[in-house]
């Protein structure tokens, strides 16, 4: 079976590589994550890329979010991985796991939401299941994920700008 990392499309024409050992990390994760057949989905800029088959550019982390029944389980078998977790709020008062490899090296943020509720910014979120080969990754829908960084560019975050030119990038 091809992994995870082999059945996304990579795009090496915007200046930054998208072949970068922090993708392959990265995704190595959310595929180990699939690989266990419980609910999550994948958020930010690597959900952009799950949602669209493609990687263009070097992603520095990954969004990762479960229900709340299964977090024992989720830190658990993360761990085993040699991921620590740091227990912390996000800008909205959420709480969340930070994720950071043996290496001490961030690698990304979790949360356990309950379906249908809440993302990590408090606002109602929808899922879609992308296919990627034999790859089933549910992601945020790319209208939401529009609508959110949008969102947030008006509220004067900064970061937000980084996703829409993803959103451009990935679906245009």
């Amino acid at each position: 079976m091809k992994s995870l990392y082999d059945s996304i499309n990579k795009i090496k024409d915007s200046g930054q590589d998208p072949y970068c050992e922090r993708n392959r990390k990265l995704i190595d994760i959310v595929q180990f994550v699939a690989e266990q057949g419980r609910p999550f989905f994948v958020g930010g800029g690597l959900g952009l890329a799950f949602a669209a088959n493609k990687l263009y550019r070097c992603h520095g982390d990954v969004d990762l979010f479960f229900l709340p029944q299964d977090q024992n389980f989720w830190l658990q078998k993360l761990g085993e991985r040699g991921i620590k977790f740091l227990e912390d709020e996000d800008r909205g008062g959420f709480r969340c796991f930070r994720m950071v490899g043996e290496d001490e090296k961030w690698l990304g943020e979790i949360k356990f939401v309950v379906k249908g509720e809440i993302a990590d910014d408090g606002l109602p979120h929808r899922v879609i299941t992308n296919y990627i080969e034999q790859w089933v990754i549910p992601t945020h829908d790319p209208d939401f994920n529009r609508w959110q960084k949008e969102w947030m560019l008006d509220k004067g975050e900064a970061r937000g700008g980084k996703e829409l030119r993803d959103l451009q990038r990935y679906f245009s």
